[in-house]
């Protein structure tokens, strides 16, 4: 007699979806360092990935590569203006896997 398990419809489609939801983090900067890759200067204390939805307020002063080539992920990015600087530098890139929104 086989023991396999199977999993119902509902069961996976939970499971999927507890997995492939966006959080929502916003740059704070906490480390001082002005760094993308810090994960003290994130609200969740967490380097985003390509499930967060970031938003960057305006006054920031933001730096991608600082570490050495780096791809920066993100679902979607809100820049909302007001002073904000986001360098890019050689070797690194921003990748979205949805809206760059520049308010």
């Amino acid at each position: 007699m086989n023991n396999y398990k199977i999993f119902s419809p509902i069961t996976i489609l939970l499971f999927v979806n507890y997995f492939s939801f966006s959080q929502t983090i916003t740059f704070d900067n906490d480390s001082g360092d002005h760094k993308w890759e810090t994960a003290s200067n994130w609200s969740n204390d967490q380097v985003p990935g390509p499930s967060n939805d970031l938003i960057i307020m305006g006054g920031s002063s933001l730096t991608i590569g600082t570490n050495g080539d780096f791809i920066a992920q993100a679902n979607t990015i809100s820049l909302i203006v007001g002073g904000s600087t986001i360098d890019i530098l050689k070797g690194s890139s921003i990748i979205t896997e949805g809206d760059l929104t520049i308010n």
